[in-house]
Order: C-alpha cells, then structure tokens, then sequence
C-alpha cells in the first residue's frame, strides 16, 4: 500500500504537467497555424522577466518554426497535375500576405491580378499561389525548388515581411524580438532572388504590407513603435537587394502606408488586408509588371 502511495505521489504531478505537453504536441501536428498562434500569443502575455530569457526565445522561435505547414500549397499541387499549360505562368511565393485564407479566393490579389494580367496580355493567365500562411522566408526558400521552379513559370513574385519582422516582444536590450534575424532574413531573399535569376526566369519582388498599432493591443502600443522601425530597415533592405539584382520591385508597403484611411484595407485583426487592400495590392503589382516588364502596357482603366 505503501509503494503505491509513493508511486502516485509520482504519477499524479508528472500527468499534470505532461498531458497539457502531450496535448499542445498533438494539437501542433493536426492544426499547426492556429496551435503555434495560440502559443505564440500565450508567450506575449508572460511576464517580461520570463520573456527576457535568452532561452525562452529561441525555444518559442524554434517552436514557432517548427509548426509552418510544410505540405505543398494546393494551388501547386494542381498545377502540376495540369495537362496543358497557360500561356503565361506566374507564381507567388510568399506568406499569408499571399494565401490570403481570410478572403474569397477571387478577391485575392493573385487572382486579381491574373484578371489584369489576362485582360492586358490577350492570353491564356494563371497566377498559382505558392504561399504558405504563418511562412517566412528562410522556410520558403527551402521549397522553391518543389513548388516553384518546378513549375518553370515565366514569373515569380516574392513577399515575405510580415512573419520574419513581426515583433512578438522586447528583449532585455529593448530591441524587438523577430523570428528572423535582419541578417537572416535578408540572406533568404536574397537567395531566393539569385536562384530564380539563375534559371533565367522573371523574379519580381513586392513589399508586404504594414501592421496596424491596433493588433498590438493597448497595453502594447510601444511594441508598435519598434514594429515600425524593424519594417522600415527591412523594407530598405529590400529596396536595395532589387538595385542590386536589377529586379522590378512593388514598393506596397509605403504605398499602403501613406494612407491616411490605410486602416479601412484591413480585417478586424489589424494584420491581414481585406478585399480592398487586396485590390489595392494587385493593381501596385500589376503596374509594376507592366511598367518594368511589358512597359509597353499601361493600368486597365478604373472601374
């Protein structure tokens, strides 16, 4: 009777504590964005002395990577299966920025800009998303090869921001905790764009689109402040990587920026853009493409 008191004075707190584990871990493999949300949100509540643990933060940062959906985007999945080919083939890498889940599907700037692309070209278009939400780019550049060149498209469109500067908090030093370093983040892409140059296709690059200080909440509007400085060196940073391979960039994040009614092109999240900011986004691109690209090709008139 003894040995079995002992045994439960064991089993009982080692259940406690290794169920939630268990279930977070199961939860993490049937439902990765939503679980690594979850989590991630749970670390911005913590008590600062916890989240200015070194450790702390590369166990969340490891976590949150770990979580990305890695299957293959349906859209490309689809698209290989294709028998016959479009005439011109564009795809988007990127993020949910691009994935878009929060939208109809044609109100997705890809699929806009398929309709502008198609209305301009007088050809068969077809603009495959190869995003992956809650993806940033060192993940994305590790399946371009699957699910990009495989397709051997006539242009590739790269976005990736959101989720390698998101600040998720301050470290000790007060400088803002990213899951992607700048230095990381700026290697991916600049990979990403060599590699598509490489097999001598079009590379195009766009910026993304701010977060608005809302998302963060009141009792964290100094994390947006800091959330606009990470933006604004990577975003230079961007500037200067499509100067530097000579590759057409879609400047969408100071476009958004600059409005002063910007906060009416997003969901009720403060992160994501509704339809209108998808609209907006597709027609920056599409001039872009046309002036860069087919500069012989001007907007489709508004409607």
């Amino acid at each position: 009777m003894a040995l079995k008191r002992r045994s439960l004075i064991w089993i009982v707190p080692a259940a406690i504590v290794l169920l939630p584990l268990l279930a977070v871990a199961l939860l993490s493999w049937t439902y990765p964005l939503p679980t690594g949300t979850a989590v991630m949100a749970v670390y911005q509540h913590l008590p600062s002395s916890v989240r200015y643990q070194p450790t702390a933060w590369r166990l969340m940062n490891a976590y949150v990577r770990a979580t990305t959906d890695k299957d293959q985007p349906r859209e490309v999945a689809e698209a290989l299966r294709q028998r016959k080919r479009p005439d011109y083939l564009v795809v988007a890498l990127g993020d949910s920025a691009t994935a878009a889940a929060n939208v109809d599907p044609d109100e997705r700037w890809t699929f806009q800009l398929q309709k502008m692309m198609h209305y301009r070209l007088r050809k068969t278009v077809e603009v495959v998303s190869a995003a992956v939400s809650g993806e940033i780019a060192p993940l994305g550049l590790k399946r371009l090869e699957r699910d990009v060149l495989a397709l051997k498209p006539d242009l590739v469109i790269v976005g990736y921001l959101i989720n390698d500067s998101r600040v998720f908090g301050t470290g000790a030093d007060g400088q803002g905790q990213t899951i992607v370093s700048f230095d990381e983040y700026l290697r991916a892409m600049r990979t990403i764009v060599a590699r598509v140059r490489d097999t001598r296709r079009t590379v195009m690059v766009f910026t993304c689109h701010p977060i608005q200080s809302g998302f963060f909440g009141v009792e964290h509007l100094d994390w947006a402040t800091i959330q606009d400085i990470v933006f604004t060196a990577r975003v230079t940073a961007l500037k200067g990587l499509a100067m530097q391979y000579n590759v057409p960039l879609a400047d969408t994040f100071n476009a958004i920026a600059k409005k002063t009614d910007q906060v009416t092109l997003y969901d009720a999240d403060n992160l994501h853009l509704n339809a209108d900011g998808h609209q907006l986004v597709a027609r920056l691109i599409f001039e872009t493409w046309a002036e860069k690209i087919y500069p012989s090709l001007t907007a489709p008139p508004a409607r």
